[in-house]
């Protein structure tokens, strides 16, 4: 039976603008509080604000001025969107929106009614997304920016009510109740993989991809779509992945939208080659689909033609402007439709056709086959390996194994092996044909094939596997067996689960641990849970470990430059861990609050090479800043003098001094020459100054991932604090948890054996 057609999607109106748009700079607002005017960027760097009012006015012979209203920002724009900050409704019972524009330096709130800017905020960190909600218990909307390693939150006046850190530079960022509370959360995605949810100032979740997240929209309930870098497009219902597929293209817009009126939103995909979409949120399944001209640049909802019923606008890159309006049941479809409908269901005809073909080829293969093994006296194997022959079947008890197991090497990095071996009484000429291994976060493509030529066909494969991070990865094995010469074989799926501490191995007890420690006070977590949290999150266990009554492990990460590793667990749930890294502190934390469910958790630790990291950070910070005022200084110097010299060479031509223009003009120059090498050393220290914000940021991110909970949030809120005032005794004591490093530096000498911890 042929599966079922996928409609193509047909627009209702379209019309072509005279700009071309940026990918991803599209954005819907009523900025008079009642008509929706388009607003895209253009490859130019300006802004412009289609009025479809306009429009139709112009169309039908009333002249009420031009349709588009250019906006020139005078600033690169990276991000846009536009919204309402106000919660109060004008005297029509409508709030003006306003747009709001991002740039790697600045966020601006721009009135487009007025024709006037509400303010101008500078931004270190620079904007790479905007988003616009209320988030936890608080009443009044912000507008979220994301950027570089932060998230700012701001209100209508550009005062800053809202701040946090992540991992790495920002690309995506939605407000969405995500827990289920009635209340909205903040959920981010970032270039290091990542999809962050956080509920006020703490990290409730965080999910890793494949790929940096580049869009994020809230669909039904707890559920949002993504897409991600590397063309993948998916989407969860809170921590639950619910699908994802990958695509050839980019995926370039993301849109909620009920198209086919059941009351339940779809997902809506705008590709780079033009491709529209239309898939269930739940399933993934593809419900309508269309390709236009041109790449889609963004995608907006709205009743933009006043028509009263809302429709998807999908902007492309050329210009061009389509509206899909939704299509219920009942709808009465137009010739064209039904031709495309007609197309798709005979395509997947054609499909279903072609594996039925298949299927009765591989059976007449089979049946030639066991006659000629029928005629042969000497198969006594079960399986004819002859060349002759394309038989596939093989002994009924027939299995494959697979084991994994660390190969260490002083040459290169070590790396785990993966075995996978036919087993089973009588297997004779069955072989292993190929594996394919299907694993995300531990391959470039998500999957790995490994194929043998006839003559290198054997009963066992090794593959070798390398985790980039400290995460749990399922992995989804498939093994072709057959014999050398088969045509088709038989698949056997093997299902394995790589612990997220798979690196780490044991060592010796060492003489003196670490120098660098972090306490933590865990009532539920005691010498008895110890041995069961390592043999659910490591690969190699020594057998001493198994029992319930260790308390102290010693391990070494097989990354390069990795340096051992102590966790103590002494009586009473005092944990200590002695590590100089502090990201795989974090990682074990991160786990153990996990694996115990634990909400809530702070900390004391000392990691004094981290602290002089960022004192240094903080005294070139100064030291940049510093050079940044005085250019600023020198460049309103220059300003001033070369007004000076305009206005000279002005009376000078006036009154025919050639020589007075000529040494005006002269003079005008070398201060043009000092302009432009100022502003590219402004530029460069622009850059320097950006990277170290990064690099801060993820330096208070490190210490905040040794906590759970309110503790973090409050770490990252005080820090913020004090990296403004430049109190940096305070920022290191904060950073250690105002922890007494004497009573810290008792537990170097005191075992978990010697009694309980204190301190």
């Amino acid at each position: 039976m042929a599966s079922d057609p996928i409609p193509g999607c047909v627009p209702i109106w379209q019309f072509k603008l005279r700009h071309h748009i940026r990918p991803g700079l599209v954005t819907l607002g009523k900025y008079d509080g009642v008509h929706p005017s388009l607003t895209c960027a253009t490859d130019g760097g300006k802004i412009f604000v289609h009025d479809m009012q306009a429009r139709r006015d112009i169309l039908s012979g009333v002249d009420t001025g031009s349709e588009y209203q250019l906006l020139s920002l005078q600033s690169q724009v990276s991000a846009m969107t536009a919204g309402s900050l106000s919660t109060v409704a004008g005297s029509d019972g409508d709030s003006k929106d306003t747009l709001f524009v991002g740039s790697p330096s600045s966020l601006q709130a721009y009135s487009v009614h007025s024709n006037s800017e509400l303010f101008y905020k500078d931004m270190l960190d620079g904007v790479n997304a905007l988003a616009i909600g209320c988030i936890g218990e608080d009443s009044d909307p912000l507008v979220f920016a994301g950027g570089n390693c932060s998230v700012v939150g701001v209100d209508m006046e550009g005062n800053d009510k809202y701040w946090t850190v992540t991992g790495d530079n920002v690309q995506s960022i939605a407000v969405a109740d995500f827990d289920s509370d009635s209340r909205n959360e903040l959920i981010v995605g970032s270039d290091d993989y990542d999809i962050r949810v956080f509920k006020n100032d703490e990290m409730i979740a965080e999910i890793n991809e494949v790929e940096a997240v580049t869009n994020i929209c809230p669909l039904y309930r707890n559920a949002f779509a993504y897409t991600l870098m590397n063309a993948s497009v998916g989407a969860y219902g809170g921590r639950s992945r619910y699908w994802r597929v990958k695509g050839r293209n980019h995926p370039n817009a993301l849109l909620s939208f009920d198209m086919d009126q059941d009351g339940v939103p779809e997902v809506i995909t705008g590709w780079s080659k033009g491709k529209f979409g239309v898939r269930r949120y739940r399933t993934g399944d593809l419900l309508m689909k269309t390709n236009l001209p041109t790449g889609i640049a963004g995608l907006v909802k709205g009743d933009y033609t006043m028509s009263g019923q809302e429709t998807v606008v999908c902007c492309c890159m050329d210009g061009e402007v389509h509206g899909f309006a939704p299509e219920g049941a009942d709808a009465v479809k137009t010739p064209k439709q039904k031709a495309i409908e007609d197309e798709y269901e005979l395509q997947a005809l054609r499909q279903q056709r072609q594996i039925l073909l298949d299927q009765l080829h591989a059976a007449n293969e089979n049946l030639r086959a066991v006659d000629q093994l029928k005629g042969n006296s000497a198969a006594s194997t079960g399986v004819l390996a002859s060349k002759d022959s394309n038989l596939s079947t093989i002994h009924m008890k027939t299995d494959v194994l697979c084991g994994m197991e660390l190969m260490e090497s002083e040459s290169r990095e070590a790396t785990i092996a993966l075995t996978v071996e036919i087993v089973g009484p009588n297997t004779g000429a069955s072989m292993i044909k190929s594996v394919v291994l299907f694993a995300e976060s531990l391959f470039d493509n998500e999957s790995h094939y490994v194929h043998a030529p006839k003559s290198m066909m054997k009963k066992s494969e090794r593959i070798f596997l390398y985790p980039a991070k400290d995460i749990p990865i399922d992995i989804l094995i498939k093994v072709h067996v057959g014999s050398a010469f088969s045509k088709q074989y038989h698949v056997f799926e093997i299902k394995k689960m790589l612990p997220r501490f798979s690196l780490l191995v044991p060592l010796e007890p060492l003489d003196e641990p670490p120098g660098s420690l972090v306490k933590l006070s865990v009532p539920q977590f005691n010498k008895g849970h110890l041995g069961s949290w390592v043999r659910a999150n490591f690969l190699v266990v020594k057998d001493e470990w198994k029992a319930d009554t260790v308390s102290e492990i010693t391990v070494k990460s097989l990354r390069h430059g990795s340096q051992p590793l102590v966790f103590r667990v002494y009586s009473g749930g005092t944990v200590v861990i002695f590590t100089n890294e502090i990201q795989l502190a974090g990682d074990l934390i991160q786990s153990l609050a996990t694996a115990h469910n634990i909400d809530s958790l702070d900390c004391q630790c000392y990691f004094p090479a981290y602290e002089q990291y960022v004192g240094v950070c903080l005294k070139k910070v100064e030291e940049q800043q510093q050079l940044y005022q005085r250019l600023r200084a020198e460049i309103a110097d220059h300003s001033n003098l070369i007004r000076g010299l305009v206005v000279r060479a002005e009376d000078a031509r006036i009154n025919y001094d050639m020589q007075g223009v000529r040494q005006a003009y002269k003079s005008l120059q070398e201060f043009n020459v000092d302009l432009v090498r100022g502003h590219n050393i402004r530029c460069g220290t622009h850059e320097q100054l950006l990277d170290l914000q990064r690099q801060l940021n993820v330096a208070v991110q490190q210490f905040a991932r040794l906590r759970v909970g309110t503790p973090k949030g409050k770490l990252i809120s005080d820090c913020r604090d004090l990296l403004k005032s430049t109190e940096t005794a305070k920022l290191y004591e904060t950073l250690r948890g105002h922890a007494n490093l004497k009573e810290l530096q008792k537990y170097y000498v005191i075992g978990p054996e010697d009694g309980e911890g204190t301190g």
